[in-house]
């Protein structure tokens, strides 16, 4: 009568094989992980210049474009009247400021419409942009009528 053995364990040959898939797929985790960590940042910096555009668009159609020059930017015109504020960083302290930590710059600039757009005459457009430089420059731009 022959004796059974009973086999529990692993062979070297299967160690040997399950080692190196098991490296791909966490390989292929770890890759997933970092992916969606570089993600999450770039749409974080997206939301905040979202936001602190419309902070600034608020704000100008509440109180005009006085509120700029009153909030420490520069408000200059052209030779047309159109209000431009140069790009300028976002003081980390002013209210239209998300969080008071990410660099922003704005850049703001009043157009004359053009010829073929259906803008009423005397409007104006108002074009507001916000820079993120710190996350390759991510940038909104929001362009409406001037009030």
């Amino acid at each position: 009568m022959k004796k059974r053995i009973n086999k529990l364990g692993l062979s070297l040959i299967e160690l040997v094989v399950a080692l190196p898939m098991l490296a791909f797929v966490f390989l292929g985790i770890a890759y997933m992980i970092a992916i969606t960590g570089n993600f999450t940042t770039t749409e974080i910096a997206k939301a905040k210049t979202q936001t602190a555009a419309n902070n600034i668009l608020m704000l100008i159609k509440a109180e005009r474009f006085s509120i700029l020059n009153n909030l420490g930017f520069t408000v200059t015109s052209d030779s047309n009247g159109n209000k431009k504020v140069d790009t300028v960083v976002i003081p980390t302290d002013s209210i239209v400021h998300p969080d008071g930590v990410t660099n922003l710059k704005l850049f703001l600039e009043e157009q004359n419409p053009d010829a073929g757009s259906n803008i009423s005459s005397g409007n104006k457009i108002c074009v507001i942009k916000v820079i993120a430089p710190d996350f390759n420059d991510i940038q909104t731009e929001i362009k409406t009528v001037s009030f």
